[in-house]
């Protein structure tokens, strides 16, 4: 389409636009795109992709959708040059589109075939890398069902679509509105893989052992809550005093509850003795994330400006039991390393990506040593005047089937027994 119309419509003498050119630029495996905000007449959102030295541009009435069900109007308007996708002003009064214009996303985007072909077909398939769109959407043009420059921009079905979710003004399920207080957000859990994922897009955490525990703290009210949403408060009463010393209005903290070796590493079976104790001793929060603080929700933020704000209300602590998790950058001895210390893995999380509940591949988690959770289900009588034979176990599939995985009869100490037996 080239630049001609994109310059016979602005008057660069009045509008802060750049005037810019059709670059000849070297083919890139994935050349950027970037969708800005427009505070025009209307509002809408303008998704511009690059493509043969300039942005390919379509303006978006509604902004686009996470909802494989929305099929949202893209108009296609005049390319615009390259040095665009960094535009960020005011349009002045009378000048065309006139009004604010903001950077809403930015990052690459990959064709899934030649976009060239695609473009002249009318369908074309791709798949974005920005920090709020994410992964394969298609561009479709409406051919006789009306004008020749109108599309469809429809996300496709992957693990980053969402039912019922407008990327422009709705939040990811599970997560309450702005200044409530939610009573509990859902947390986002790790992909289990076979290796460490590598590029600068990943940062990198310790693996605990531990149990889950999201940390609700508004004002002297504490509450530690299990992964599912139980309250466990009680059982961690040792750790409320430190959760206070954060002075905050209200904050949601993500992270887990360990107990710790000589070594200062985190044992499960050690927190487990720690809990049958009635007054609980040794355990630790080590806090990763950072989802609600003083009024705000903050989950849509990119993962690394969530977890500053986090080191910043640690900063002022002192003689606590709550402890800031740090990430460290991918290096070739980071796993080896790791696993060499007998620590439990890696954590990899994607460094620009929000918060969103469920499991996906943005979290991904690398074990040093392969062990699988079980559900206890019932127990067999025993002959032998112990509380119980055997415990019969099961696992949860990858769809969330509860499957029988057989008897555990042995290893057992004489407290254990007792406990277990209670329980049951």
């Amino acid at each position: 389409m080239g630049l001609k119309r994109y310059s016979e419509k602005r008057n660069f003498s009045k509008t802060p636009e750049p005037a810019g050119k059709k670059e000849k630029r070297p083919k890139k495996k994935n050349p950027i795109f970037v969708v800005q905000k427009h505070h025009a007449r209307n509002l809408h959102y303008d998704l511009r992709l690059e493509y043969q030295g300039a942005l390919k541009s379509w303006a978006i009435p509604k902004g686009p959708s996470l909802n494989p069900a929305d099929k949202r109007l893209a108009v296609e308007v005049e390319d615009h040059p390259i040095e665009y996708a960094d535009f960020e002003g005011e349009i002045p009064k009378g000048e065309y589109g006139a009004g604010q214009v903001i950077v809403w996303d930015k990052g690459r985007w990959i064709p899934a075939s030649d976009p060239a072909f695609a473009l002249k077909k009318g369908h074309l398939d791709f798949e974005l890398k920005g920090k709020k769109m994410h992964g394969r959407w298609t561009l479709i043009r409406m051919g006789k069902a009306g004008p020749k420059n109108n599309w469809l921009l429809i996300k496709q079905q992957d693990e980053f679509s969402r039912k019922n979710y407008d990327l422009t003004v709705k939040e990811p399920e599970g997560i309450l509105k702005k200044k409530s207080l939610p009573k509990f957000i859902k947390p986002q859990l790790a992909l289990l893989v076979d290796h460490v994922p590598v590029g600068p897009e990943w940062i990198h955490e310790l693996k605990f052992d531990g149990y889950r525990t999201l940390c609700r703290i508004n004002g002297e009210d504490i509450r530690f809550l299990t992964r599912s949403g139980l309250d466990w408060t009680a059982r961690y009463q040792t750790l409320i005093d430190s959760a206070k010393k954060f002075r905050l209005q209200n904050a949601i903290l993500d992270g887990e509850l360990v107990a710790l070796d000589e070594m200062g590493r985190s044992s499960f079976l050690l927190l487990q003795n720690a809990l049958t104790e009635k007054i609980p001793k040794g355990l630790y929060y080590y806090a990763f994330d950072l989802l609600f603080l003083n009024g705000k929700n903050i989950c849509n933020e990119p993962l690394l400006k969530r977890k500053a704000r986090l080191a910043e209300i640690f900063h002022p602590l002192k003689n606590t039991k709550f402890i800031f998790s740090e990430h460290f950058n991918y290096s070739k001895n980071l796993y080896p390393k790791i696993c060499g210390l007998q620590l439990e893995g890696v954590v990899s999380k994607l460094a620009s990506a929000p918060y969103t509940p469920g499991r996906s591949p943005v979290w991904q988690k690398t074990k040093c040593s392969l062990r699988q959770e079980f559900v206890i289900g019932g127990f067999t009588e025993s002959e032998a005047g112990r509380p119980f034979s055997s415990i019969l176990v099961g696992y949860y599939d990858d769809s969330g089937n509860l499957r029988y995985a057989g008897k555990v009869g042995t290893g057992f100490s004489g407290a254990t027994l007792s406990t277990l037996s209670f329980a049951m």
